[in-house]
């Protein structure tokens, strides 16, 4: 027998491998083991010959040890895998990983070749590693709340500003307006300088008070808690165009007729963030808003026919309304696709899912 394939060859392949190589009889005996289990578990290699290898592995891994001794031991080139413990000489425990391969056949080896190394530290490191994601999703969701209780914040902090201005200071503004005109009324003919002032001072009152009462839609849209969202979002899209100079095409069709108030919230904002985008950023000449509802969901479909951008490329850039956006339909279970191509417009796209109740 050529040397390369006979005992000599073999002996010295286990004599010098790095990982532990024994060669089990038949049933389950240590006939030889390499020198490497005394680096990786301690024992002299006479310590082990003449013991089976499953004399000190942990007992609850005993029974998956021996299931696997047995499928190799079961016929043919059967090679089979497992993961165990096995005490080390100074009595701590090694998490360890053998390869069986069944040579009983082989005129040289005559046995089952068992390879096995330590993994313990590697082990450990995917626990460390696990441990670590495990720690990293916590701030996630932690960070995740925390954004969700400071939008819900914003919002109610908006709402009760709006409320302020609108319940008090127009009220203010709106007596004032009206004192002027009293006074213009009950003056003599003769002061016209005056009346003259009065006047302008109403019309500045009158100004201030549109001011604070678009100020206070803006913060928060009463139309939206009074009337819904689709008025609430028709009425916007009309201001904008008057304000903006940019026609936007509004649409709107199967919305249920109650929508639970944080979908409508969150629809109606990203309205306002994209067509103010729109304005800023697109140099678009026009604009489409489209609501379509069905039963399960809602969608909300705003384009534009502007310079486009790299999505990708604006959330590096550390602006706040992509994620603010993001964020607020994640709050609500949604999704949002942008598409957008420079110079070709872009397209952003929400789907909301709806509550078993509002189906």
């Amino acid at each position: 027998m050529a040397p390369e394939t006979g005992e000599e060859y073999y002996q010295a392949l286990i004599e010098n491998a790095m990982d532990i190589i024994s060669v089990l009889e038949a049933d389950g005996t240590i006939r030889s083991v390499s020198p490497a289990v005394t680096q990786i578990l301690g024992y002299p290699p006479e310590e082990r010959i003449g013991k089976t290898i499953d004399s000190i592995v942990h007992p609850d891994d005993l029974p998956a040890l021996r299931r696997t001794l047995e499928e190799a031991r079961g016929g043919g080139r059967v090679s089979a895998t497992l993961e165990y413990r096995y005490r080390h000489k100074d009595g701590s425990w090694r998490l360890l990983e053998s390869t069986a391969r069944n040579l009983l056949q082989n005129p040289a080896v005559r046995g089952i070749v068992v390879s096995t190394r330590d993994v313990t530290q590697r082990h450990i490191a995917e626990e460390a590693l696990r441990e670590k994601e495990a720690a990293l999703r916590d701030s996630q969701a932690q960070l995740q709340a925390l954004t969700a209780r400071l939008l819900t914040g914003l919002e109610n902090e908006r709402s009760r500003i709006a409320r302020e201005l609108h319940d008090d200071l127009n009220q203010k503004l709106a007596f004032l307006a009206v004192e002027a005109e009293r006074l213009e009324q009950r003056m003599p003919e003769s002061a016209n300088r005056l009346r003259d002032g009065l006047r302008a001072l109403q019309r500045r009152a009158v100004e201030l008070s549109d001011d604070v009462r678009r100020m206070a839609h803006r913060l928060h849209p009463a139309v939206l808690d009074d009337l819904g969202l689709e008025p609430a979002l028709r009425s916007y899209c009309t201001e904008f165009s008057r304000l903006a100079g940019i026609p936007v095409e509004f649409s709107c069709q199967g919305l249920p007729e109650v929508l639970p108030p944080e979908i409508a919230l969150c629809l109606y904002r990203i309205t306002q963030e994209v067509l103010h985008n729109v304005a800023k950023h697109s140099r678009s000449r026009q604009a489409t808003v489209t609501v379509a509802g069905a039963a399960d969901a809602i969608d909300l479909s705003i384009t534009d026919s502007g310079i486009g951008f790299h999505a990708e490329q604006a959330r590096g850039k550390g602006g706040l309304g992509i994620a603010s956006m993001e964020e607020r339909v994640r709050l609500v279970d949604g999704s949002m696709a942008i598409d957008s191509v420079p110079k070709k417009g872009t397209r952003i796209e929400v789907h909301v899912p709806l509550p078993r109740e509002n189906r």
